[in-house]
């Protein structure tokens, strides 16, 4: 009886786990927060942010071009997380990252077109 209790505890806490990569960890405005702040240069990161940060210029200049599908779906998910948690704060990450407006368009068509060339989103540049 034991057993079948510690099974049941164990798959309680796997089913819940957040593991899936498609749960959108930027949905936690915390979470939304310190990152961005993070990629500003307004707050600490963590190495992976920093990692992650010290790329982001050269993915926001090729479009993404060398960005894996998971680094596909971490930048949109933070980009969707945007919309609920501070719009304000992607926009002076774009000004950072793309001061003259000139890789934001193709860099925000390429995180959100699927890697069969289907958008996942209805998406207009301009």
């Amino acid at each position: 009886m034991k057993i079948i209790l510690v099974i049941c505890g164990i798959l309680a806490v796997a089913v819940t786990s957040p593991t899936d990569i498609n749960e959108n960890r930027f949905n936690d405005p915390v979470v939304y927060r310190a990152t961005a702040e993070c990629f500003l240069d307004k707050g600490p990161c963590d190495e992976g942010l920093e990692l992650f940060k010290s790329q982001l210029p050269e993915l926001v200049r090729t479009a993404c071009a060398t960005c894996t599908n998971r680094q596909k779906l971490y930048l949109r998910q933070f980009v969707d997380s945007s919309f609920n948690n501070d719009i304000e704060l992607l926009n002076d990450l774009v000004n950072k990252y793309d001061p003259d407006n000139i890789y934001k368009g193709p860099f925000f068509e390429s995180i959100y077109r699927r890697p069969s060339g289907r958008w996942s989103v209805s998406f207009q540049s301009g």
